[in-house]
């Protein structure tokens, strides 16, 4: 019996294994805004953005300053002109929270209609809308593929568009919505306009009200399994982000070698830390006053910090320089 279990226990490995080896959300990623109070690009293009008249709000997940309010009037981040290596296939990935019933509110563009060039994601009667500039050598056209799914009920959603060849496609919450074909089999989605999130630069209108979070940028198309890893918000450690209490002290924060951790409950008795996707990146216990961990091997980014003591446990936010 023990080792009938043991082998159940290796072909759920080997199958989840398997299974998640197709999902590298980090090929092709040429824009990532996790909005972790800053508008660092933490994709390997690293051209990071600058704010205006943002307020840093919980996220996704529920963490303090880990998204960012637009406040509708004048909210807006913006990045430079660069093409990211983005010429005819784009995959836009984000998360927003909304009430607003405003047309044509800009989400993500990087859009211009005079030279018939670009790409955007905004919002249109409480639906999500994808939207692509491009000429066919006759004339101009705009494709618009629609969502059927509302989106602005104040909850948390994941909006995904995708620009393919002369194939747009839009998914909400890991829910495929709708599709619309172009007459360019490759459209030309370059132009010298910002990248920008939140309002629409050429006209310096279109803003935003509401929580945006999670910013993907890709140049190359996502898989049905692609997109319903970044689609599943869940917790990102398993653990209950609510059991923070202020008897906890980690420092330096942000950090770039070492943490050290302290705790008016008594001695630390055991540190977890995990990352955003919900993976166990240190583990070790121990029973002493102040807890030393070398954090110089962790890649930059937001991480949760789960610490115990005899009195209970406590979750701190970690940021990685």
């Amino acid at each position: 019996m023990k080792n009938f279990n043991f082998l159940l226990l290796f072909i759920s490995i080997f199958l989840n294994t398997q299974g998640f080896s197709q999902i590298r959300l980090d090929s092709g990623l040429v824009g990532y805004f996790a909005f972790d109070n800053n508008v660092v690009d933490s994709s390997v293009v690293g051209i990071s953005g600058t704010p205006t008249n943002v307020t840093s709000v919980n996220g996704i997940h529920g963490v303090p300053n880990t998204a960012y309010n637009f406040n509708g009037i004048n909210s807006k981040i913006e990045f430079t002109s660069d093409l990211r290596s983005i010429t005819n296939t784009v995959t836009i990935s984000l998360w927003i929270k909304t009430y607003t019933s405003v047309d044509n509110q800009f989400l993500v563009e990087k859009y211009n209609w005079n030279v018939d060039k670009g790409f955007a994601i905004f919002l249109s009667d409480g639906k999500a809308t994808l939207q692509v500039r491009n000429t066919d050598g006759i004339g101009a056209f705009t494709p618009i593929v629609n969502s059927t799914t509302i989106v602005n009920d104040g909850n948390w959603h994941h909006l995904l568009g995708i620009v393919s060849g002369n194939s747009l496609q839009l998914w909400i919450d890991g829910n495929f919505e709708a599709s619309e074909s172009l007459t360019a089999t490759n459209p030309d989605l370059t132009n010298s306009m910002s990248l920008s999130i939140g309002y629409n630069e050429l006209n310096n209108s279109r803003y935003f009200s509401g929580d945006i979070d999670q910013v993907r940028i890709y140049n190359r198309t996502l898989n049905t399994q692609e997109i319903i890893k970044l689609s599943t918000k869940g917790s990102p450690t398993g653990i209950n982000t609510t059991l923070k209490n202020y008897s906890l002290n980690l420092y330096p924060n942000p950090a770039q070698k070492v943490i050290n951790i302290t705790s008016k409950d008594g001695n630390v008795k055991r540190v977890m830390i995990f990352d955003m996707s919900g993976k166990v990146v240190f583990n070790e216990t121990g029973n002493t006053p102040m807890y030393t961990v070398n954090v110089a091997h962790l890649m930059k980014g937001i991480y949760l910090v789960k610490v115990f003591t005899a009195k209970g446990e406590s979750v701190e936010k970690l940021i990685i320089e």
